[in-house]
């Protein structure tokens, strides 16, 4: 282990210390095999074909040459010496980029050669795990942001790529990979991004009225995950037969049918930011059912349940605002991944403790051609439209043929199904219980003055984690709002939107 690696090996541990550990067990394959001066005295690595990574005459022009004309995310394949990086730091004074090598043990042979300390402790470095790793498109996906980085460039050291020639189609695949998990985001954000904002910053107004408690409950019971599709029809039934053994976690579209059927469920689930979800709970519930609210989820169904004297939980999922709002002041942890409220239900119930979980209604599917359970509010929209031309049938139609459908024949009738409920019902299989349960440390009034006061400091000094927190709501406002307008308005546009949200004046 040369002092070279030694020095890297610490710098990377401050930032990347999964990176780091894999290095310091990795043995260097010995594809770096050394340095030599240039004649501008910058020590440039060789392969062992003796072939150098830059310039041996003026490796800072040869860089300059390579580099865009405007500022944009790099992706830098192959990191040699880093004077292209260094180069491009020092251009685009604000501008982000990634950094990758090909598998570790050439990533360690070059850190056993190269000082590249003053790459790796740059915050606007993001450096990925190896390309052989297979990690790379989800690390891209999480450190580009278009709508604030611009344009995205891969470039190469040529000399790299020409000695790893299976490079060019790895990247390739990579980035691709990440560009379309971007562009599902992207389309997201830009349809919520608002509302989100909106939501969470009401939500958080709530959550400093009331100190929320960890549920006393018995989780020797099995728990039940009561979804909205058809089959909660039969469903329900059973559970009320044999209510004891169950302790039931309603999703919230799901709740009128158990008010209406006479299930009163333990808790009820939310994490839709939409008003629609408001509508779920214009029904008569008992105080004792509790609710469980990710803080950007509708505050119109929040609402409901305060005045109702109903106990109430907000918690952080993946949003930035949300995860930015429990570094200040700790939320309970809810699992939104899976993009289903059923999904958020049962990430509930296995921080909670339960270790038997099951589901009712969560079809993902139009079993028997029909998209939801009788009582739910949609069901009942599609009712009050019925006429002699236009039965129930056809509302049910119009809305599951609007998308290109999958016909399965069951011996209870048709199922249909389509691309994005099969994504659903793949993403709700595949949570496995909560590795991180709640407990009542977690459970606590939240600071709402003295986070409001924090998050404007770190809005108007532009600070990196308040910027990344508000970029749902930044790309709605670029896109809807002032798309031609530069990111420095768009910023100024922002926090003027924030401080009204917050009843704050400049």
């Amino acid at each position: 282990m040369t002092n070279v690696f030694k020095k890297n090996i610490r710098a990377l541990r401050m930032r990347y210390q999964d990176i780091a550990l894999t290095l310091e067990r990795t043995h260097s394959n010995g594809i770096y095999a050394g340095t030599l001066t240039a004649h501008t005295g910058e020590n440039i690595p060789f392969f062992r074909n003796n072939r150098t990574l830059h310039s041996r005459y003026n490796p800072w022009i040869e860089a300059e040459r390579t580099l865009p004309a405007q500022p944009c995310f790099i992706l830098f394949c192959g990191i040699g010496a880093g004077i292209h990086i260094s180069v491009f730091l020092e251009k685009f004074r604000h501008a982000c980029c990634a950094v990758c090598e090909f598998d570790y043990a050439s990533f360690r042979a070059l850190l056993e050669q190269v000082d590249l300390t003053h790459i790796i402790v740059q915050e606007r470095v993001h450096f990925l795990h190896p390309l052989t790793h297979g990690s790379a498109s989800q690390e891209i996906a999480q450190c580009y942001m278009p709508i604030i980085h611009g344009n995205f460039f891969v470039h190469y050291l040529q000399p790299w790529k020409a000695f790893f020639p299976t490079s060019e189609q790895k990247i390739a695949e990579l980035t691709s990979q990440a560009m379309k998990i971007i562009r599902a985001d992207f389309s997201v954000q830009v349809h919520f991004g608002k509302l989100w904002m909106r939501n969470a910053l009401l939500n958080l107004r709530y959550a400093q009225i009331f100190t929320p408690k960890l549920p006393n409950i018995n989780t020797q019971t099995e728990a039940i995950i009561l979804g909205a599709g058809p089959s909660l029809e039969k469903g329900i039934e059973k559970i009320r037969s044999h209510r004891d053994v169950y302790t039931i976690f309603a999703c919230d579209t799901a709740f009128p049918v158990c008010c209406t059927g006479g299930l009163m469920p333990d808790f009820f689930i939310s994490i839709d930011p939409q008003y629609i979800s408001y509508a779920h709970t214009m029904c008569s519930f008992p105080s004792q059912v509790t609710a469980i609210f990710d803080i950007c989820a509708c505050p119109c169904a929040v609402r409901s349940f305060y005045l109702n004297g109903n106990s109430l939980i907000f918690t952080g999922g993946g949003h930035p605002f949300s995860v930015y709002a429990n570094r200040f002041s700790s939320l309970p942890f809810l699992e939104t991944s899976s993009g289903t409220v059923a999904g958020a239900a049962y990430s509930v119930a296995s921080f909670l403790g339960f270790t038997r979980i099951t589901s009712v209604g969560t079809d993902f599917s139009y079993t028997n051609g029909k998209p939801y359970a009788r009582g739910t509010y949609l069901s009942k929209q599609f009712e009050q439209k019925i006429l002699r031309i236009s039965p129930l049938e056809t509302q049910f139609c119009n809305l599951m043929f609007r998308t290109p459908t999958r016909q399965d024949n069951t011996q209870g009738g048709i199922t249909y199904s389509n691309e994005i409920l099969d994504q659903y019902k793949r993403n709700f299989d595949q949570i496995t219980p909560g590795a991180r349960p709640w407990h009542a440390a977690d459970f606590r009034a939240f600071p709402y003055k003295q986070f409001i006061n924090f998050f404007h400091a770190q809005l108007r000094s532009k600070h990196a984690a308040a910027l990344l927190a508000m970029l749902p709501f930044i790309t709605w406002y670029k896109t809807k709002r002032t798309p031609q307008a530069p990111i420095f308005r768009i910023l100024e546009l922002v926090l003027e939107d924030v401080l009204r949200y917050t009843g704050c004046n400049e």
